[in-house]
């Protein structure tokens, strides 16, 4: 059996069920989501259900199998496991850095961490994709946007929220600067024919008032549209800019054609080095 703490915003839970999948994938097991934690977590609710998941949610008894061996203190950064008598592994994520030893595990585990790579989910990108898709249809306000984003259509994710306003999320964090935001809009409207610019924020009114372009732009975030439909209509478009945030990182991963523009912000990814995370952009993708 494997089992996922499923925890953070969509973007981060899609990362954690996706390394389980692969994992139970590679080696012929059950997956199972433990989604315990969103009881008393107050960022965030619980998303993967609106999805097209194969979803199995781990029961009490089955948590508490793996965590009674869960290393108490949590203040190192490294990889280590916890091999136990009944053959199960329960896993804590130490740096964010891609780790291949993950991929490796042969045992039952219960996976504790973020994941955040393309490469703990490479070999099953086509399941994903499948997988991360709408278990209901868009609303039609999300609908009629749809339809407007043709072949020179752009995603633009401005991420603010608890980015600038919590003081110790804003210093372990930190928000793209203005000047990114500029640069990577002149970059990504290059060589297109009448781009018309998608903007999707948590703070669409800062968008409007500091972000300047002579194109035609439509502020998607102010429609309220569910999360997952803002990241549907991310991966439609045919260009993509996206902020320092995984909810972005998957709007534009979801995109799956191979011609696709994305540019994300250059390393590091978060300002704190603690949070350090060199394998989180594809190498495919500009980073300004």
């Amino acid at each position: 059996m494997i089992i996922v703490k499923i925890i953070g915003g969509l973007g981060n839970q899609m990362f954690q069920y996706a390394l389980g999948r692969n994992l139970a994938n590679r080696n012929n097991m059950e997956l199972k989501l433990d989604i315990s934690d969103f009881k008393n977590y107050k960022w965030h609710t619980y998303g993967l259900n609106k999805l097209n998941i194969g979803e199995n949610i781990a029961t009490e008894k089955e948590i508490a199998k793996f965590k009674k061996y869960k290393t108490k203190s949590r203040s190192f950064l490294f990889f280590h496991n916890k091999f136990v008598a009944d053959n199960s592994i329960y896993v804590h994520e130490g740096t964010f850095n891609f780790n291949s030893k993950i991929l490796d595990i042969k045992k039952s585990v219960y996976l504790d961490g973020y994941w955040q790579s393309e490469k703990y989910l490479l070999g099953i990108e086509d399941i994903i994709r499948e997988e991360f898709t709408p278990r209901s249809p868009i609303s039609p306000a999300a609908k009629t946007i749809s339809e407007k984003m043709g072949g020179s259509s752009i995603s633009f994710h401005i991420r603010r929220g608890n980015y600038v306003t919590d003081k110790k999320v804003a210093e372990a964090l930190g928000s793209c600067s203005l000047d990114y935001y500029q640069g990577a809009l002149l970059k990504a409207t290059m060589n297109l024919n009448k781009p018309e610019i998608f903007a999707f924020s948590d703070d669409i009114g800062w968008v409007k008032k500091n972000i300047k372009t002579k194109h035609k732009i439509t502020f998607v975030s102010e429609h309220k549209l569910e999360d997952w439909e803002e990241m549907v209509l991310m991966s439609k478009c045919r260009r993509h800019i996206i902020s320092n945030s995984t909810f972005s990182w998957w709007g534009a991963w979801l995109d799956p054609r191979k011609d696709k523009m994305v540019i994300a912000p250059s390393m590091p990814w978060f300002k704190s080095q603690r949070l350090a995370n060199n394998d989180i952009v594809p190498s495919s993708w500009i980073q300004m």
